[in-house]
């Protein structure tokens, strides 16, 4: 990696005219990465159940694909979900694994679109910020939660590179695949297209208007025919053409090709989904919540953004798509505070600019090492052994304040006391702090300051890849169905998987081998997680009032203190289908172990309980044909 990484450093044409060995050595590093990414968003994705906004989603296209009388259809928020979920259920039926599957080779698409910008960014740069979008704990989350809002990023990035081609080449087919993108962006990705849409724009204009007139080292006159180009360029707009391409592209793609002429009536729900999000908040979120989930699970990229721009400003640079990064970050920062209805999802209007501004940072740092005239040469693996001693001094520091934080939270009360506190942690924590200053000065002293910051800089890097990977895939598969996960904060649990089984094992063995024909009555939401379990269930009804369930084969009613009247015998079995935790009673001395490992004093309660009621005749294994 450290060659590939070079290369583009140095030079980004070179690797293109250094021979096949380097491009092999690219290509093996990207198929690398493709298949690590790959398996990380396919392992164990259908053991994590469909979280409520997911199994509204896939209910709306499966209840299209395999219609039930009687049940009225579900207006999705999203129509290229929509539109993905009914193709992916066509194919391959219904599932966990079906409902994501589309997203997921998307976020991978969306991995590797640095490699669109290559020639732009550099090989070095387009291949550090894919290894930052493969590791990134939101990213990856989201890619595992069937979210809208890797469509939009996907929009954008195609989006982008389409506009660039069209201001290389002039050709009228780029500008309409960017009228397309913007299009696809705003009415049928993520309800919050059309703030994303308007992020980006903002940021193109700042970044231009604040970019010095020496773009790049050019000269006035090159300065002023780019700018007369792009002025040529958007006179020559071939508007006609794209409003109707657009217009047909969201039409086909709204409508399943015409098939489903009512798929058009979610883009109007998803611009109201957008309105309503104004000023109305998501249930259970707090304020600032993408800021908040930004800072929670990739706090070492907005240090590493922050410490980027004030670095490449500095040195003096500070290029246009820098600026353009740091000002699309600075208006997601301003979207994720004032828009009410945005979710953790919404964090990737942070997290994309940062990376993209720190990839420029980490080429920046590995460039070759100038001799000073003061200090003389600085050995070439000075600042490789800077770094590893980094990582492992911050290792140590996480390992001890791991443990530190479990004894904090054993301690008797809220109030710390000597004896509460794990006194060897709290050495070896004060010890590795030590470590890391009194070592940062003796760096300094023998190799410069420079060359300490990027060694150190590289180490935390390096860190923070490792960390992310692991608290991502925690939180996306390990912790999903714990409430005290952030991303979570109202968490599925399991046993929605193993209420579906239940009732597939109950109707098989009545119906000798027919598993969904049974009659099912639940009093449950008809576009939640219970409904999703039930999908295949051909003779469904959702009922409002617990009478209209007397005397029924199978029962699906929320628990009860009270066994309810029925109208006769019932055996009934309990499943827990969320679990809740607001963390208002989280005291400061449990933050270090919440926050490293999710551990708590106040565990999670069920939120929402449904219990399963079988017919007395049912649950005794009467046949089917002799039921009266």
């Amino acid at each position: 990696m450290a060659s590939i990484v070079n290369t583009g450093a140095i030079n980004p044409s070179s690797a293109r005219s250094t021979g096949r060995a380097v491009f092999s050595m690219e290509t093996v590093a990207y198929a690398l990465l493709i298949v690590f990414a790959i398996v990380l968003r396919l392992a164990e994705v259908d053991t994590v159940p469909l979280r409520e906004y997911e199994a509204r989603q896939a209910l709306a296209a499966w209840r299209v694909v395999q219609p039930i009388p009687g049940l009225e259809p579900i207006a999705p928020q999203s129509s290229l979900l929509f539109t993905g979920h009914v193709i992916a259920f066509t194919l391959l039926g219904a599932s966990e694994f079906s409902a994501r599957l589309l997203t997921i080779l998307a976020s991978v698409a969306l991995l590797l679109s640095p490699l669109l910008f290559r020639n732009v960014l550099g090989v070095g740069r387009a291949f550090v910020l894919a290894l930052l979008l493969v590791v990134s704990p939101i990213l990856l989350i989201s890619s595992r939660t069937d979210s809208a809002m890797i469509w939009s990023a996907l929009s954008v990035v195609l989006g982008l590179w389409a506009a660039h081609r069209y201001l290389l080449t002039g050709r009228k087919s780029w500008a309409v695949l960017v009228a397309v993108c913007l299009m696809v962006l705003i009415l049928l990705t993520d309800p919050t297209g059309v703030l994303t849409a308007l992020i980006v724009l903002l940021a193109g204009y700042v970044a231009w208007q604040f970019t010095p007139k020496e773009i790049d080292d050019l000269p006035d006159e090159q300065v002023e025919a780019l700018s007369m180009k792009i002025e040529e360029r958007l006179r020559s707009w071939p508007r006609l053409e794209s409003a109707i391409i657009s217009l047909l592209v969201i039409v086909l793609l709204s409508t399943l090709v015409l098939i489903y002429p009512a798929g058009l009536n979610v883009i109007g729900e998803s611009l109201s989904v957008f309105v309503r999000g104004l000023t109305t908040g998501q249930p259970g979120l707090p304020a600032l919540f993408p800021i908040l989930t930004t800072l929670f699970y990739e706090p070492w990229l907005v240090l590493l953004g922050l410490v980027a721009w004030f670095w490449l400003g500095q040195a003096g640079r500070i290029t246009w798509i820098d600026r353009f990064a740091g000002a699309t970050a600075f208006f997601g920062l301003v979207a994720g505070a004032f828009y009410r209805g945005a979710g953790a999802d919404h964090a990737l209007w942070l997290i994309l600019p940062l990376a993209l501004l720190v990839s420029h940072l980490v080429i920046v740092l590995l460039e070759e090492l100038v001799p000073d005239p003061v200090w003389g040469e600085v050995p070439p693996w000075s600042r490789a052994l800077i770094a590893l001693v980094a990582f492992f001094l911050l290792a140590m520091l996480s390992i001890h304040l791991q443990s530190l934080g479990r004894s904090l939270l054993q301690a008797p009360d809220t109030i710390l006391q000597p004896g509460s506190v794990n006194a060897v942690s709290l050495v070896w924590v004060v010890i590795t702090l030590l470590f890391m200053v009194i070592g940062g000065f003796l760096a300094a002293s023998v190799w410069r300051v420079p060359v300490t910051m990027r060694g150190a800089l590289l180490g935390l890097m390096a860190f923070g890849l490792l960390t992310s990977l692991g608290s991502g895939w925690r939180a996306a598969v390990y912790t999903s169905a714990n409430a005290t996960e952030w991303w979570n904060r109202e968490a599925v649990s399991p046993e929605v998987h193993l209420l579906r089984q239940t009732l597939i094992e109950v109707s098989t063995r009545e119906t000798g081998g027919e598993p969904t024909v049974l009659p099912v009555v639940a009093l449950v939401p008809p576009d939640g997680e219970v409904a999703w379990a039930l999908r295949e269930v051909q003779d469904i009804r959702f009922i409002n009032d617990i009478s209209e369930a007397r005397s029924q084969e199978i029962v699906i009613l929320p628990e009860t203190l009270e066994p309810p009247d029925l109208g006769g015998p019932y055996v009934g079995k309990t499943f827990t289908i969320r679990q809740a935790w607001e963390g208002s009673g989280l005291q400061p001395i449990e933050f270090v172990a919440w926050y490293l490992q999710r551990r708590v004093r106040e565990v999670p309660l069920p939120s929402e309980r449904v219990v399963l009621w079988l017919r007395q005749d049912i649950y005794d294994g009467v046949p089917f044909q002799t039921q009266p």
